[in-house]
């Protein structure tokens, strides 16, 4: 079943629940959408951190099965 932006459901590789999106390249995106992450941008020396935003995690970030998906063909 092809899964298209909007779509919700569990990953069928480790169960946390995702959501599709459309990413600025236009390519659907799995985002989590249990945790909402801080987003932080360091400074230019890395000695201290300013949050700029929060935001969703790509779910290939954190999945432990990712692989069994990465050679799947993939909607455009």
């Amino acid at each position: 079943m092809a899964r298209k932006a909007g779509d919700i459901f569990d990953c069928k590789g480790c169960g946390t629940n995702i959501q599709m999106v459309t990413g600025p390249a236009g390519k659907l995106i799995p985002l989590e959408t249990r945790v909402r992450h801080h987003v932080y941008e360091v400074s230019a020396d890395g000695l201290s951190c300013t949050q700029i935003g929060r935001g969703f995690l790509n779910h290939f970030v954190t999945c432990p099965q990712r692989d069994q998906f990465k050679n799947r063909t993939r909607d455009k």
